[in-house]
């Protein structure tokens, strides 16, 4: 089955089972999700001692330890680890923080709120994600030589994966190959391209500036030893993305303490509308796997790469 149909099916399993907060929650301390068995967990919630579940709301007080570390025995979908959102911000518990206690409410966060109320969307989007991230294995580097794969671009299998016009940033991944590689994209019906680099060392490229307007395109990646992939895309006006309701797009897009979140929740947003979206969505979180475990976890969703 095609990873991103076979995604979108778990996801909207992993939805309907999640006993997450309501569409329109504004709680702002939650589990958004973990991996693991149960009992690798204890929860203090007002002082009882429970069992962990997707979306269960915290308050002040409560706290979480993780009980076992992750045994390299364990195998499948269960690295012990978890992630929180508090108050607008990501706690990754695991291998470094194994404690977490939640402290005193501040004042009333529109950016927290906004968050809350679009994760209780997409909780299914992320749950999936880190299922497959930490149940997968670590993968080892592809190396130069005999036997390498030819690339491929896993983000652009469909060819119909769309990508908002406008002047704009644009970041490219694919697998296989050796470098340098050499990039080139083509708006269908031409030869030239509109881009080219034949220098390329790594297995993604980032483009600071392009001006991408609507119609058909496509991607070339070509290796020294002749083998290469294409892939396609398609641009369309930036109107006819997905959106988010008003209230929580405009308190998203205007958070500058909260980017990386605000990032990774409308990349969520962005492949629960289905996979024609899913290279938009990397958009979203390819500049943010440093600074946002939920980002790496999407990356990873979106493109199959290498951990890192």
């Amino acid at each position: 089955m095609n990873r991103s149909v076979a995604f979108i099916l778990t996801a909207a399993v992993a939805i309907a089972a999640l006993p997450a907060l309501a569409a329109g929650d504004a709680a702002t301390r939650y589990i958004l999700t973990y991996s693991g068995p149960e009992s690798a967990f204890q929860v203090v919630h007002q002082n009882q001692k429970l069992a962990p579940k997707n979306g269960m709301t915290l308050v002040a007080g409560d706290c979480i330890t993780i009980l076992q570390r992750t045994h390299p025995a364990q195998a499948g979908d269960n690295e012990n680890r978890m992630i929180l959102l508090i108050d607008g911000s990501e706690v990754d518990l695991g291998a470094s923080l194994t404690h977490y206690c939640v402290g005193k409410a501040g004042a009333v966060n529109p950016v927290a709120q906004a968050i809350a109320k679009t994760v209780a969307s997409v909780m299914g989007v992320f749950r999936t994600a880190q299922v497959d991230y930490y149940g997968s294995g670590l993968q080892p580097a592809v190396t130069r030589g005999i036997g390498v794969p030819p690339p491929e671009i896993p983000l652009l299998e469909a060819g119909k994966e769309r990508i908002a016009a406008g002047h704009r940033s644009l970041d490219l991944t694919w697998s296989g190959g050796a470098g340098p590689y050499r990039v080139e994209i083509f708006r269908d019906g031409t030869t030239a391209p509109i881009f080219a680099n034949e220098k390329v060392a790594a297995r993604s490229l980032h483009i600071d500036a392009l001006d991408l307007i609507p119609g058909s395109y496509r991607l070339k990646v070509k290796d020294p030893t002749t083998s290469s992939a294409i892939g396609g895309f398609r641009v369309i006006p930036a109107s006819d993305l997905p959106s988010l309701p008003a209230d929580q797009r405009g308190t998203l897009a205007s958070s500058a303490s909260s980017t990386a979140l605000g990032e990774a929740v409308y990349a969520a947003w962005l492949m629960h509308n289905g996979a024609d979206w899913n290279f938009e969505a990397y958009q979203h979180v390819a500049s943010q796997r440093a600074t946002s475990q939920l980002a790496k976890l999407l990356i990873f969703e979106l493109t199959g790469d290498e951990k890192t």
